[in-house]
């Protein structure tokens, strides 16, 4: 990432106190003479933002020099933590480049709104494909690019707890399947991820995280945070377990093979959801936690 001049830090402090807490947590700094624009993303929870921006990068490095990739990437200039909120400051896509949602309803006829429907479709297909191929870093593991927990559909309120391995996280949806009540003169319900490899998946493909330029139709990839490195049936769950019909359409699209076991995912992400843990009374090696 590149160096930002500490008077840039300090102005990006001091529009981000002069903001509501009620406002989003972004802003774009206009440009000068001098400087490009900038766009700037913050929160409270800095491990999560720190993890965003890597991921980020990565996939902004492997576009760079994708001839074939189907979007762009915004490369993030750098990210640093002042007064207990984390800031990523990044390129800015400038005008007329809208994001996907905006430019399918602003359509000037329902003719049009389907055109642009479509299109929307094929390119976020296209760039879903794109990251599920992308090749993951040296000794990556589970989690976002460099370590930490995943922020995926499948988890309670979408963060998973810290887990070691695809082991753990294994161990982590059957502990949720036993939960579930018993079927009369069935098995047990289980699930083995043994034998199924770690891939990128994205599981936030809402229009709004894709911006489109109208005149080119070149399309950015603007959100990084709910991508993660998870075994591939994570990538079926997200394109088959929402009802959203835009993603439902990207999934048809794909052609992406519903997981033999997505139903028992689905099932487990239930209980989870409701469990009031998020560890499920797991460690990180997805073993039960035990009280001294």
């Amino acid at each position: 990432m590149d160096s930002i001049s500490e008077a840039l830090k300090q102005k990006v402090i001091d529009i981000r106190a002069r903001r509501s807490q009620d406002a989003e947590h972004f802003f774009v700094i206009p440009g000068t003479a001098h400087n490009p624009p900038y766009f700037v993303k913050y929160d409270g929870n800095g491990d999560t933002l720190f993890a965003e921006a890597r991921t980020q990068n990565y996939l902004h490095t492997l576009s760079k020099v994708d001839s074939e990739a189907p979007a762009r990437v915004p490369q993030v200039l750098h990210t640093f933590s002042f007064d207990w909120t984390t800031y990523i400051i990044m390129e800015y896509i400038p005008p007329p480049a809208v994001t996907l949602d905006v430019w399918v309803d602003n359509a000037p006829s329902e003719e049009e709104r389907q055109i642009r429907t479509e299109t929307g479709i094929s390119k976020v297909a296209a760039i879903v494909s794109w990251i599920h191929s992308c090749p993951l870093p040296d000794g990556a593991g589970i989690g976002p690019v460099g370590g930490g927990v995943s922020q995926y559909i499948f988890f309670p309120d979408h963060e998973a707890p810290k887990l070691a391995s695809i082991v753990a996280l294994e161990r982590y949806i059957n502990a949720a399947l036993s939960a579930l009540p018993p079927r009369v003169g069935k098995p047990a319900r289980t699930t083995s991820l043994a034998d199924c490899p770690l891939q990128f998946c994205h599981s936030d493909i809402k229009r709004r995280n894709f911006m489109i330029r109208p005149d080119t139709l070149e399309v950015w990839l603007i959100d990084a945070q709910h991508i993660s490195i998870l075994p591939s049936p994570f990538a079926s769950y997200a394109l088959h377990g929402p009802r959203d019909k835009f993603i439902r359409s990207v999934a048809e699209k794909l052609g992406l093979k519903r997981w033999h076991h997505l139903r028992y995912m689905s099932y487990a992400a239930f209980r989870l959801q409701h469990s009031g843990d998020s560890t499920f009374g797991l460690d990180e090696n997805g073993l039960p936690v035990t009280r001294s």
